[in-house]
């Protein structure tokens, strides 16, 4: 009895000493919107964060899309020719990303706890390798990897809020929203929120379709190209 008292004590002081922070502390924070709809000629959408924070305190939100596997094919030059060559292959990595914040980040936080939460986008953990460096240089060209060090505005009252463009291009599925208040350089609280970017109308129909039945969708894009085609040539040969 006194030996499992005593396990039970120093269970209590083991927890006690982890950072209350992670524990206990949460950002008075949430979103605009949790479900963000991808349709016919969907040009993008902003997702807004907002919440309050404590005296002092700066807000970094990061904003993490569906993982996915990716192909990177690195250049050699063969033959005085530079081509794409053999492709290797990530696991895991985040499809979007993208870190906003009240400040620069080494102005918030110093560059273990950046590298640690995955707030510096040019040292992200997938960067390790060459590869890795590669996909991340590419997913930014195209505006699903961004970082912007004035994204979050703190306005009166200790209210803060941040606007976070999804572009066009934006991938399908769960996104992960992590808020995170930081005070005198250190994490002070954190909340996490999850969204969904699905594709809705017209546009789900057809995705669904080619993935559940391929045979008719391939069948129906012949019989749409016949008659796009045909409606085509006849309108030519009465204007002729």
């Amino acid at each position: 009895m006194i030996r499992k008292l005593g396990l039970a004590f120093l269970l209590c002081v083991a927890l006690s000493s982890q950072p209350t922070w992670a524990a206990k502390k949460v950002v008075a924070a949430n979103l605009t919107d949790n479900f963000v709809g991808v349709s016919e000629g969907f040009d993008g959408a902003k997702l807004t964060v907002f919440g309050v924070l404590k005296n002092k305190a700066d807000a970094i939100v990061v904003i993490e899309g569906p993982l996915a596997e990716a192909k990177v094919r690195a250049k050699t030059k063969q033959i005085g020719i530079w081509v794409n060559g053999n492709p290797t292959t990530i696991e895991s990595v985040p499809s979007f990303y993208a870190v906003v914040s009240s400040k620069p980040i080494d102005q918030i936080v110093d560059a273990k706890t950046a590298l640690a939460y995955g707030l510096d986008v040019d040292h992200l953990a997938v960067s390790k390798t060459e590869a890795g460096a590669g996909y991340v240089n590419v997913k930014r060209a195209q505006g699903l990897f961004r970082y912007q060090p004035d994204g979050v505005k703190i306005l009166e009252s200790n209210l803060f809020r941040a606007d976070i463009f999804l572009p066009p291009s934006v991938p399908i599925g769960t996104f992960r929203a992590h808020i995170y208040e930081v005070s005198s350089g250190k994490l002070s609280a954190t909340r996490d929120e999850t969204f969904y970017v699905a594709q809705v109308g017209m546009t789900a129909w057809v995705s669904k379709t080619a993935r559940e039945k391929p045979a008719f969708y391939a069948l129906l894009a012949l019989v749409l190209s016949l008659g796009i085609g045909g409606g085509a040539a006849y309108l030519l040969r009465r204007m002729s």
